[in-house]
Protein backbone atom coordinates (compact mmCIF):
# COMPACT_ATOMS: atom_id res chain seq x y z
CA UNK A 1 0.00 0.00 0.00
CA UNK A 2 1.58 3.44 -0.99
CA UNK A 3 2.18 5.99 1.85
CA UNK A 4 -0.77 8.44 2.81
CA UNK A 5 0.17 11.94 2.29
CA UNK A 6 -0.46 14.24 5.26
CA UNK A 7 -3.15 16.07 4.92
CA UNK A 8 -2.78 19.90 4.06
CA UNK A 9 -2.06 21.68 7.33
CA UNK A 10 -3.62 25.03 8.70
CA UNK A 11 -1.73 27.96 8.78
CA UNK A 12 -1.98 31.48 9.69
CA UNK A 13 1.16 32.70 7.68
CA UNK A 14 1.56 32.42 4.16
CA UNK A 15 4.68 31.40 2.23
CA UNK A 16 5.72 32.99 -0.53
CA UNK A 17 8.82 30.99 -3.00
CA UNK A 18 10.97 32.42 -5.88
CA UNK A 19 12.35 30.33 -8.25
CA UNK A 20 14.07 30.40 -11.32
CA UNK A 21 17.49 30.15 -13.05
CA UNK A 22 20.06 31.17 -12.20
CA UNK A 23 20.76 35.03 -12.81
CA UNK A 24 16.97 35.26 -13.15
CA UNK A 25 17.21 38.10 -10.18
CA UNK A 26 15.42 36.58 -7.31
CA UNK A 27 17.32 37.76 -4.86
CA UNK A 28 16.89 41.50 -6.01
CA UNK A 29 13.15 40.39 -5.97
CA UNK A 30 12.71 38.65 -3.15
CA UNK A 31 14.50 42.38 -1.27
CA UNK A 32 12.32 44.19 -3.40
CA UNK A 33 8.94 42.22 -2.57
CA UNK A 34 10.02 42.19 1.59
CA UNK A 35 10.74 45.47 1.61
CA UNK A 36 7.00 46.21 -0.19
CA UNK A 37 5.25 44.21 2.28
CA UNK A 38 6.85 45.60 5.22
CA UNK A 39 5.84 48.87 3.61
CA UNK A 40 2.20 47.21 3.93
CA UNK A 41 2.65 46.61 7.45
CA UNK A 42 3.00 43.03 7.24
CA UNK A 43 5.21 41.09 9.22
CA UNK A 44 7.82 39.51 7.08
CA UNK A 45 10.43 36.93 7.12
CA UNK A 46 13.68 36.75 4.51
CA UNK A 47 15.17 33.58 3.98
CA UNK A 48 17.68 31.69 1.21
CA UNK A 49 17.66 28.37 0.20
CA UNK A 50 20.33 26.81 0.72
CA UNK A 51 20.66 29.07 4.25
CA UNK A 52 18.56 30.55 6.47
CA UNK A 53 20.01 28.65 9.56
CA UNK A 54 23.26 28.61 11.00
CA UNK A 55 23.30 24.99 9.82
CA UNK A 56 22.09 25.72 6.54
CA UNK A 57 24.61 28.31 5.86
CA UNK A 58 27.68 25.86 7.09
CA UNK A 59 26.04 23.65 4.06
CA UNK A 60 25.12 26.14 1.59
CA UNK A 61 29.13 26.97 1.88
CA UNK A 62 30.02 23.31 1.13
CA UNK A 63 27.54 23.20 -1.73
CA UNK A 64 28.32 26.53 -3.70
CA UNK A 65 32.02 26.69 -2.49
CA UNK A 66 33.39 23.18 -1.81
CA UNK A 67 34.68 21.43 -4.16
CA UNK A 68 33.19 18.25 -6.40
CA UNK A 69 30.46 16.46 -4.70
CA UNK A 70 28.69 13.22 -5.77
CA UNK A 71 25.06 13.62 -7.07
CA UNK A 72 23.30 11.81 -4.33
CA UNK A 73 25.40 14.07 -1.66
CA UNK A 74 24.87 17.19 -3.46
CA UNK A 75 21.26 16.33 -3.40
CA UNK A 76 21.11 15.49 0.26
CA UNK A 77 22.87 18.27 1.28
CA UNK A 78 20.22 20.74 0.10
CA UNK A 79 17.44 18.43 2.00
CA UNK A 80 19.26 18.73 4.92
CA UNK A 81 20.00 22.61 4.82
CA UNK A 82 15.65 23.06 4.08
CA UNK A 83 14.81 20.84 6.35
CA UNK A 84 16.38 22.43 8.92
CA UNK A 85 15.35 25.60 8.02
CA UNK A 86 11.56 24.33 7.54
CA UNK A 87 11.73 23.41 11.30
CA UNK A 88 13.59 26.05 12.62
CA UNK A 89 12.45 29.31 10.79
CA UNK A 90 9.93 28.19 8.52
CA UNK A 91 7.05 26.74 10.33
CA UNK A 92 7.16 28.54 13.54
CA UNK A 93 6.90 31.61 11.34
CA UNK A 94 3.88 30.45 10.11
CA UNK A 95 2.56 29.31 13.19
CA UNK A 96 3.05 33.09 13.89
CA UNK A 97 0.63 35.08 11.38
CA UNK A 98 4.08 35.80 9.66
CA UNK A 99 4.72 36.07 6.14
CA UNK A 100 7.52 34.15 4.67
CA UNK A 101 9.57 34.89 1.62
CA UNK A 102 11.99 32.66 0.43
CA UNK A 103 14.80 32.55 -2.79
CA UNK A 104 14.63 28.97 -3.81
CA UNK A 105 12.32 25.81 -1.98
CA UNK A 106 11.32 22.37 -3.27
CA UNK A 107 11.42 22.92 -7.10
CA UNK A 108 14.73 24.07 -7.47
CA UNK A 109 15.93 21.04 -6.30
CA UNK A 110 13.59 19.04 -9.04
CA UNK A 111 15.00 21.04 -11.64
CA UNK A 112 18.75 21.07 -10.98
CA UNK A 113 19.66 17.34 -9.22
CA UNK A 114 16.27 16.24 -11.35
CA UNK A 115 16.17 17.57 -14.81
CA UNK A 116 19.45 19.35 -15.68
CA UNK A 117 21.06 16.60 -14.80
CA UNK A 118 22.57 13.89 -17.07
CA UNK A 119 20.25 10.73 -16.43
CA UNK A 120 22.88 8.66 -14.51
CA UNK A 121 23.06 11.21 -11.77
CA UNK A 122 19.07 11.30 -11.25
CA UNK A 123 17.96 9.72 -7.95
CA UNK A 124 15.35 7.31 -10.05
CA UNK A 125 12.65 9.02 -11.92
CA UNK A 126 11.23 12.96 -11.47
CA UNK A 127 8.18 11.94 -9.68
CA UNK A 128 9.85 9.47 -7.13
CA UNK A 129 11.97 12.66 -6.78
CA UNK A 130 9.45 14.91 -6.33
CA UNK A 131 8.53 12.78 -3.49
CA UNK A 132 11.50 12.15 -2.12
CA UNK A 133 11.90 16.40 -1.69
CA UNK A 134 8.39 16.92 -0.92
CA UNK A 135 8.84 14.25 2.45
CA UNK A 136 11.93 16.27 3.23
CA UNK A 137 9.56 18.84 4.67
CA UNK A 138 7.00 17.23 5.44
CA UNK A 139 5.02 18.19 2.30
CA UNK A 140 4.63 21.59 3.14
CA UNK A 141 4.47 23.83 0.20
CA UNK A 142 4.36 27.57 -1.52
CA UNK A 143 0.79 29.24 -0.74
CA UNK A 144 2.31 31.52 -3.87
CA UNK A 145 5.27 29.64 -6.35
CA UNK A 146 6.51 32.42 -8.07
CA UNK A 147 8.53 31.25 -11.43
CA UNK A 148 11.02 34.08 -12.76
CA UNK A 149 12.28 33.17 -16.17
CA UNK A 150 15.44 34.22 -18.31
CA UNK A 151 17.42 33.21 -21.07
CA UNK A 152 20.74 31.10 -19.77
CA UNK A 153 22.72 33.65 -21.75
CA UNK A 154 21.22 36.97 -20.01
CA UNK A 155 21.54 34.90 -16.45
CA UNK A 156 24.76 33.76 -17.01
CA UNK A 157 25.91 37.28 -18.32
CA UNK A 158 24.24 38.92 -15.01
CA UNK A 159 26.19 36.10 -12.59
CA UNK A 160 29.57 37.06 -14.13
CA UNK A 161 29.18 40.36 -13.90
CA UNK A 162 27.97 40.32 -10.19
CA UNK A 163 24.74 41.93 -10.88
CA UNK A 164 23.11 40.42 -7.87
CA UNK A 165 26.25 41.37 -5.32
CA UNK A 166 27.56 38.17 -6.25
CA UNK A 167 31.18 37.59 -6.96
CA UNK A 168 31.24 35.64 -10.18
CA UNK A 169 29.89 31.59 -10.89
CA UNK A 170 29.50 29.46 -7.77
CA UNK A 171 30.04 25.94 -8.61
CA UNK A 172 26.68 25.08 -9.99
CA UNK A 173 26.10 28.38 -12.06
CA UNK A 174 29.92 27.14 -13.56
CA UNK A 175 27.72 24.24 -15.24
CA UNK A 176 27.26 26.03 -18.59
CA UNK A 177 25.31 27.70 -20.43
CA UNK A 178 23.67 23.63 -21.23
CA UNK A 179 23.02 22.98 -18.03
CA UNK A 180 21.36 26.36 -17.46
CA UNK A 181 19.49 25.70 -20.86
CA UNK A 182 18.18 22.35 -19.22
CA UNK A 183 17.65 24.48 -15.95
CA UNK A 184 15.01 26.22 -17.74
CA UNK A 185 13.45 24.17 -19.95
CA UNK A 186 12.71 21.96 -16.18
CA UNK A 187 11.25 25.42 -14.71
CA UNK A 188 8.67 25.58 -17.45
CA UNK A 189 7.78 21.91 -17.79
CA UNK A 190 7.25 21.76 -14.16
CA UNK A 191 5.66 25.57 -13.72
CA UNK A 192 3.31 24.52 -16.78
CA UNK A 193 1.97 21.21 -14.52
CA UNK A 194 2.04 23.11 -10.95
CA UNK A 195 -1.15 25.05 -10.52
CA UNK A 196 -0.05 27.32 -7.55
CA UNK A 197 3.09 28.48 -10.30
CA UNK A 198 3.14 31.85 -11.74
CA UNK A 199 5.62 32.36 -14.71
CA UNK A 200 7.06 35.93 -14.89
CA UNK A 201 8.12 36.97 -17.77
CA UNK A 202 11.30 38.79 -18.58
CA UNK A 203 11.23 42.61 -18.17
CA UNK A 204 13.26 45.17 -16.23
CA UNK A 205 13.80 45.46 -12.88
CA UNK A 206 10.41 47.72 -11.86
CA UNK A 207 7.85 45.50 -14.15
CA UNK A 208 9.17 42.25 -12.37
CA UNK A 209 8.63 43.74 -9.42
CA UNK A 210 5.08 45.25 -10.25
CA UNK A 211 4.40 42.08 -11.63
CA UNK A 212 5.50 39.80 -8.22
CA UNK A 213 3.75 42.00 -5.57
CA UNK A 214 0.14 42.21 -7.66
CA UNK A 215 0.11 38.47 -7.85
CA UNK A 216 1.42 38.69 -3.60
CA UNK A 217 -1.08 41.09 -2.75
CA UNK A 218 -4.28 39.37 -5.03
CA UNK A 219 -3.59 35.87 -3.08
CA UNK A 220 -3.15 37.71 0.32
CA UNK A 221 -6.58 39.14 -0.22
CA UNK A 222 -7.99 36.35 -0.77
CA UNK A 223 -7.37 35.04 2.43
Amino acid sequence: MAPTKPAPEARKGFFVVLEGPDGCGKSTQASLLVRSLRGRGRDVDHLRDPGGTAVGDRIREILLHGGALEGRTELHLFLASRAQMVGERVRPALAAGRIVVCERFTLSTVVYQGHAVSSGDTPGSIAELRELVAGAVGHLGPDALLVLDVAPEEGLRRKEAGAEGGAGLDRIEARGASFQERVRGGYRAEAAADPRAVRIPPGTVGETAARILAVVEGLLAKR
